[in-house]
C-alpha cells in the first residue's frame, strides 16, 4: 500500500495507486511551480520504503482578473483629449499584454486613447450637474481571453467665477438720477445671498460710486 508522508499545503491524495489533486487544492504554476512530495510503500510484511518526489507545475494561460484606472478623476470642465487616466490590466500571467476596447465611454464622454482614457469631443463635465461618471472597459490578453470591467471617474471641483447680468443690455432714462438698474447674480459654488456687489465706474464724472447704492438680497439686484 502507498501512505503520503509529506504533502505541503494538502494538495494531493492518493486514489489506490494514483496520485490525484485535492479539490479544495490550488495548484498555481505563478505561486509554486514546483511542489514536493513524500510517498511510503509498505508491503504485506509491514517492509516498507520512502520516497521523495518533485511534481513540476505546467504553466497555462491565465485570464486577466481585472482592470484600474489611474488617477480616475479630472478637473471639471477640462476639454477634450485631457487624460483622465491610464489602463492597468491585473493578470496572474506577468509577462501578458493586452488589448483594450471601450465598451461604454458614458454617452461618449470619454473615448479611449491607446491605454488611456481621455475627455471625449462635445464633453460638457459639471461638477455642479454630475459629480461621477463611468466608462466600461475590456481588456484582452494575447491568446483571447478577456475581462470587462465597470470603471468610476471623478470630477475634481474648480471653483468657477460668478455671473453678473451684462450692463451692456440694460438702460436708464436720461435726466432720471433715481432710476434703477436691474441685475441678476449667480454662481455655481456659492449661494447668490453671500455674493458681494461692489460698484464701479469707467466714468466717474458722470457716474460717481460714492454717489450710487446697491439694494437687494439674493440673486436680484439693483
Amino acid at each position: 500500500s502507498l501512505r503520503l508522508l509529506e504533502n505541503p499545503g494538502n494538495a494531493f491524495r492518493l486514489d489506490r495507486n494514483n496520485l490525484v489533486v485535492n479539490d479544495s487544492a490550488s495548484v498555481n504554476f505563478e505561486q509554486d511551480s514546483l511542489m514536493s512530495i513524500r510517498l511510503r510503500a509498505v508491503d504485506r510484511s509491514g517492509g516498507h520504503i520512502d520516497k521523495s518526489f518533485t511534481i513540476h507545475v505546467i504553466d497555462r494561460n491565465d485570464p486577466p482578473s481585472g482592470l484600474t484606472l489611474n488617477p480616475a478623476r479630472i478637473p471639471e470642465n477640462s476639454p477634450p483629449g485631457s487624460v483622465v487616466g491610464t489602463l492597468h490590466t491585473l493578470n496572474e500571467d506577468s509577462g501578458d499584454s493586452h488589448q483594450y476596447r471601450l465598451i461604454d465611454g458614458d454617452g461618449g464622454n470619454f473615448v479611449l486613447d491607446g491605454k488611456k482614457i481621455v475627455v471625449g469631443k462635445g464633453a460638457k463635465l459639471d461638477f455642479e450637474s454630475r459629480k461621477k461618471y463611468t466608462v466600461t472597459v475590456r481588456s484582452t490578453d494575447e491568446q483571447g481571453l478577456y475581462v470587462t470591467q465597470a470603471l468610476s471617474i471623478s470630477l475634481v471641483n474648480i471653483n468657477e467665477k460668478p455671473h453678473i447680468t451684462p450692463l451692456n443690455n440694460l438702460s436708464i432714462s436720461e435726466d432720471h438720477p433715481t432710476d434703477s438698474l436691474y441685475i441678476r447674480l449667480s454662481d455655481p459654488e456659492t449661494r447668490a445671498s453671500y455674493l458681494q456687489l461692489h460698484i464701479l465706474s469707467s466714468d466717474t464724472t458722470l457716474f460717481r460710486p460714492s454717489d450710487m447704492r446697491d439694494f437687494g438680497t439674493g440673486a436680484e439686484r439693483s
